[in-house]
């Protein structure tokens, strides 16, 4: 589900409790399905941003709530051999999720 952009997908796949579910297997042994999240939550910001209802930052604040960002930085420290696509997700991701951290207010 969430390798797809459409927007009712992806709002269905967050009412049911998805991105914490995909947060959870992240990081798991195998590298396609570690590939397919990290597509997936690629997938489900970009959806965000081209909506006008502030889904991006509620999308982002899921991801970061799954854990995902600590299992991301793991993901970038392993030195098992990874295959190919994984660590050009994990640095797609990281520059969205950098781009969060950017505009979130500094309280």
């Amino acid at each position: 589900m969430a390798t797809t952009r459409r927007s009712e997908v992806i709002e269905h796949l967050v009412e049911y409790d998805g991105i914490a579910k995909l947060g959870h297997v992240l990081g798991c042994n195998d590298n396609v399905v570690n590939c397919c999240i990290l597509e997936g939550f690629s997938n489900i910001l970009e959806t965000g941003m081209m909506a006008a209802d502030g889904s991006f930052e509620k999308y982002s604040t899921l991801i970061e709530e799954s854990g995902a960002l600590d299992k991301i930085e793991k993901l970038q420290e392993c030195e098992n051999e990874v295959i190919p696509g994984l660590e050009s997700h994990i640095q797609r991701l990281t520059l969205f999720l950098a781009s969060i951290q950017e505009c979130k207010p500094h309280n």
